[in-house]
């Protein structure tokens, strides 16, 4: 979100080392959105519905005598019972990496940083409201995740780890390892989870390997997807690819496919989607028409969706 505006502060600062009184930069942002959706009442997705959204940040970053920088970040949110959505604590080590612990959001530094290389407009294909086989998530985020993150010098490779606590006891683990390099516009990544290894189900893992191109206006990028369940012989296996055009600096358009095969059923599941957004300023429009076909595995079963929503945030 755009910042609504910007204080400087005095605070002392407590972290891992003892430092005197730090200067402070506190940030406030704001936001809502309205969203349409238009499901296919003679299949699987329902009737249509409205929704909206509304959430105001809170965002505090200060610098330690040591050159450390640690970061609060705190989002309000109408929606939730409790009033906040996401918590986030970072502290960011210079070249000893970054560590992050969030609440109810997990910082990215394993699987799902990258799980999904796929340019898109709009929401991705996989996260759409089809009630589609299952993508590969991470490590659990209702109870908190911590996480570590390490660039390895100027190789453009990126460590990462998390661990939480698992919601049915043990914990998840999860890792990935990135590599980029702007000039040449490529982008590759790899990575793996454990989840709840020590519940006495035999746990679940996850892996995730993709990759992305720019070139111009044009991106394009694919994943292959796993998720292996430990308890039952349900595993699922995803493909997705996508592309993006970037009309000008406001519109993009974009495609992508993702493909969903499980060893129970007897056909592959295929989700397509073309989205397009365009932004004027801090308020900003995107769709999609998403179609699925053989839904969840099963032969002839078949959804649609189209989405619409506005955004504005300060």
């Amino acid at each position: 979100m755009n910042k609504l505006k910007k204080v400087g502060l005095t605070a002392l600062a407590g972290s891992m080392v003892a430092t005197a009184a730090t200067a402070a930069d506190v940030s406030v942002g704001m936001g809502w959105s309205l969203s349409y959706t238009s499901a296919d009442s003679d299949e699987n997705g329902g009737t249509a519905s409205w929704t909206s959204g509304d959430s105001i940040t809170f965002t505090t970053t200060g610098e330690l005598d040591n050159g450390w920088t640690a970061t609060a970040y705190i989002e309000l949110d109408e929606a939730n019972s409790d009033g906040y959505d996401d918590e986030k604590l970072t502290l960011a080590m210079g070249d000893m990496g970054t560590i992050g612990f969030g609440s109810n959001a997990g910082h990215g530094y394993g699987i799902d940083a990258v799980k999904n290389f796929l340019p898109g407009a709009d929401t991705p294909a996989v996260s759409m409201g089809f009630t589609d086989l299952a993508a590969v998530g991470g490590a659990n985020t209702a109870n908190g995740v911590l996480g570590y993150q390490l660039a390895v010098g100027d190789t453009g490779l990126t460590i990462g780890v998390e661990q939480a606590v698992a919601s049915a006891g043990g914990y998840d683990r999860s890792m990935s390892l990135k590599w980029t390099d702007a000039d040449m516009g490529i982008s590759i990544g790899m990575g793996t989870s454990e989840l709840e290894p020590d519940n006495g189900s035999g746990g679940d893992n996850e892996q995730a390997i993709g990759a992305s191109f720019t070139a111009g206006a044009f991106k394009i990028g694919a994943n292959h997807n796993s998720t292996d369940y430990g308890s039952t012989t349900n595993d699922i296996d995803n493909q997705a690819y996508g592309v993006s055009y970037a009309v000008n600096d406001d519109l993009t358009l974009s495609y992508q496919v993702v493909n969903n095969s499980r060893d129970t059923a007897a056909q592959d599941e295929q989700i397509t989607q073309i989205a397009a957004s365009y932004s004027m300023g801090s308020i900003s429009f995107s769709g999609y028409v998403g179609k699925q076909s053989d839904v969840s595995g099963t032969a002839g079963s078949d959804d649609a969706e189209k989405h619409i929503s506005m955004s504005l945030s300060f």
